[in-house]
């Protein structure tokens, strides 16, 4: 008897796609993973994928733009905290960043492989407008409590955030091998606080808080 094929709501089967896509990249590695294995796993025609996805690539891609956008709703979470200072956000922030990367680092360390550069590029470029407004919040918010001495809350929003991908980037290329250093830890907050403008006694007090993450 033939087995009956399951119809199911476009949304829902792509859904399903980005899934079983996330999947195998976590197990079997983004390079080793086919879409022949992905269809397999989802139980569909190798016809079903490319209705849904031109190539590998845009599922990479739209599986990081999940990623960002969990990030992005993350950060305006936290932007909104009304019982944290503006420092106490930002490490809140930090906090949460790694945890993701810790999560999942074989996932994360995908977009950072050469021959996805083009899909790390186009992810920059449409999340770093996303995540700038919680950024320039937090800035606003530490100037107004004396905290961050800066010109332009968006342009030390932008700096932060470019300082932060940076930080990132390290981070994830390295995950479950080896952790920064609290020396490297502590050099990052200490430039990031010096930066912002932080008063000097005021700075020596927020590094004495902080443990690395």
């Amino acid at each position: 008897m033939a087995k009956r094929r399951i119809s199911k709501a476009p949304d829902e089967r792509r859904q399903e796609l980005l899934d079983a896509a996330r999947d195998l990249f976590v197990e079997k590695g983004y390079e080793q993973t086919s879409v022949s294995d992905v269809v397999a796993k989802v139980g569909v025609a190798q016809g079903t994928f490319y209705w849904y996805f031109q190539s590998k690539e845009e599922v990479l891609l739209a599986i990081m733009r999940e990623v960002g956008t969990f990030w992005v709703r993350m950060l305006t979470e936290v932007a909104q905290l009304a019982d944290l200072n503006a420092v106490q956000k930002l490490k809140a922030m930090e906090q949460q960043v790694v945890a993701g990367i810790m999560a999942s680092p074989q996932l994360i360390q995908t977009i950072h492989l050469r021959a996805n550069m083009p899909v790390h590029a186009r992810l920059a470029e449409e999340m770093v407008p996303a995540m700038l407004p919680p950024l320039v919040a937090i800035v606003e918010q530490g100037r107004s409590e004396g905290l961050f001495q800066v010109r332009s809350p968006e342009t030390a929003a932008f700096l932060v955030l470019q300082l932060a991908e940076a930080r990132f980037d390290a981070l994830t290329r390295s995950a479950g091998r080896s952790t920064p250093s609290p020396e490297a830890y502590l050099t990052f907050w200490e430039f990031l606080l010096r930066g912002l403008g932080v008063p000097e006694a005021r700075v020596a007090a927020c590094l004495a808080e902080m443990s690395p993450a």
